[in-house]
């Protein structure tokens, strides 16, 4: 189906931490196909219309069905419900950075309920945690929204990223485990950032913030539960370290020793 409707309006801004972070301005005249399945609405650029590929049937069939199974995935992981749909946009590669300002990846609006990506055709081969062969999107954008609509808005950038993260498996088409074993080989693990690091500083770079703040929900999950988790998903910096303590009764201090512990035995 071929639609020059604008679906949303016509500037957004959310004011959270990380990739959700933006503004986007979506034309009426834009030109897009569009296809939905279960839960899934997904617009996308007509044939020809730039001079980079727009995705064909079968390519879009799979996004379809990969995004579906992300947001029962994902649910099952936070131990919440969604019954509702997400809208993507999908650019054509040659368009995104003046679109959506990134020419790789995208950008999540969970007050939307939609996230915007860049469809690329030569990606790296990857299999993610959910046994998806070279997913065109992968589920770190659909995550973002997932747990900002579903938990409230992250509180930090550490919660918002890492859940992606941890959510997603992996970050680059890497997945995680296999990242934080590369950076433990370091000599002076430089590039292993603590709790109390990523709180305090989030301008890293990107491909080290962000596999270390999944790792390490992914050790809150498995030290604290999901619930615990949860929780703090929208705890602010100032008060992350004194709820963690009401939430667990375990020293902050004591749980950053622990993750050291838990990161040498991966």
């Amino acid at each position: 189906m071929m639609i020059n409707k604008i679906y949303l309006a016509t500037f957004f801004l959310l004011l959270s931490p990380g990739c959700t972070d933006f503004f986007v301005e979506i034309s009426k005249d834009d030109i897009w196909m569009s296809e939905e399945y279960r839960q899934i609405k997904l617009l996308y650029r007509p044939e020809n219309h730039s001079s980079q590929p727009s995705p064909d049937k079968t390519i879009i069939n799979n996004i379809l069905f990969q995004q579906n199974l992300y947001i029962r995935r994902i649910c099952d992981s936070i131990k919440m419900t969604y019954n509702g749909n997400v809208l993507i946009y999908l650019y054509n590669s040659d368009e995104s950075e003046e679109k959506i300002g990134t020419r790789g990846g995208g950008h999540a609006i969970p007050n939307f309920l939609c996230f915007y990506y860049t469809y690329h055709t030569n990606l790296a081969p990857y299999t993610d945690q959910y046994g998806m062969e070279n997913p065109p999107l992968g589920a770190h954008e659909i995550a973002h929204v997932l747990s900002h609509h579903l938990l409230g808005t992250a509180g930090t950038k550490l919660m918002s990223e890492g859940y992606a993260v941890w959510l997603e498996g992996g970050y680059g088409r890497r997945l995680l485990r296999d990242i934080i074993k590369l950076l433990l080989f370091e000599p002076d693990h430089s590039d292993i950032l603590s709790p109390t690091q990523m709180l305090k500083k989030t301008d890293y770079k990107e491909e080290i913030y962000y596999p270390n703040a999944g790792m390490f929900v992914h050790f809150l999950v498995n030290r604290y539960g999901i619930n615990i988790a949860n929780k703090l998903f929208t705890i602010p910096k100032d008060l992350f370290i004194l709820e963690f303590r009401k939430l667990t009764s375990v020293d902050f201090n004591f749980m950053e020793e622990d993750y050291q512990n838990f990161l040498k035995k991966l």
